[in-house]
């Protein structure tokens, strides 16, 4: 090979060296710049899918804020409506009433006249109690009250020992206040007997010397 060949091929050498070091260059530059392109297109990705997980974390918290609203709405709902069942529902004694009066009025009543409130629900409640009371030896009487006629007495029976009594204080001792007090049934005492009265057939008019209980018809409220 001549010199001056040999001189052309060592130039197009170093000029093949150069156009691959910058080829070279140039496929470094690129896949460093897609890989950063790549890069970035996943942390925007993973960006946005902490976005969309923070916002459905609190969508989901305010549905279960939301949630835990309405349940506390429809427990007082609940309990309204229990309330107006109860206020509208007979009344009725309970076994454990049953039994505390029972066991105070075993013997130590005589007699007893019941005057009651011509309406169903207060005659139903007066023969819970006269059962009762005719259980534990009392002769019962009973007799109505005037129809139309509404006294105004506390909630809870009422009653008139014989000889009367102005407050509580004067029936400590009573069986028949002891009875309805422990039930949590008394509902006042009377000085004397009262209400004007329709004559009932198993009884005489009211009289002092023996036991009155009123049985008026239950409160709406």
């Amino acid at each position: 090979m001549s010199p001056e060949t040999l001189e052309s091929f060592k130039s197009f050498c170093e000029i093949a060296g150069v156009v691959v070091l910058g080829l070279a260059f140039l496929f470094g530059a690129g896949a460093l710049w897609m890989a950063n392109s790549l890069g970035a297109i996943k942390e925007r990705e993973l960006n946005n899918l902490k976005l969309e997980t923070a916002h459905a974390n609190e969508e989901a918290g305010q549905a279960n804020e939301r949630a835990a609203k309405l349940e506390v709405e429809a427990a007082k709902l609940r309990f309204q409506l229990e309330q107006e069942m109860q206020k509208r529902s007979p009344r009725a004694l309970t076994s454990e009433q049953k039994a505390i009066m029972a066991a105070e009025l075993k013997g130590k009543v005589s007699k007893v006249t019941f005057v009651v409130q011509k309406d169903l629900e207060s005659k139903a409640f007066a023969l819970q109690l006269e059962v009762i009371f005719q259980d534990a030896g009392a002769k019962i009487f009973v007799s109505d009250m005037a129809a139309g006629e509404v006294p105004h007495v506390p909630p809870g029976v009422l009653m008139y020992k014989p000889g009367g009594a102005t407050g509580e204080d004067e029936l400590k001792d009573d069986p028949v206040y002891k009875a309805l007090k422990k039930a949590k049934l008394f509902g006042g005492t009377a000085s004397q007997p009262f209400a004007s009265l329709e004559r009932g057939p198993q009884g005489p008019m009211l009289q002092a010397d023996g036991y009155v209980l009123y049985v008026v018809q239950k409160m709406p409220w």
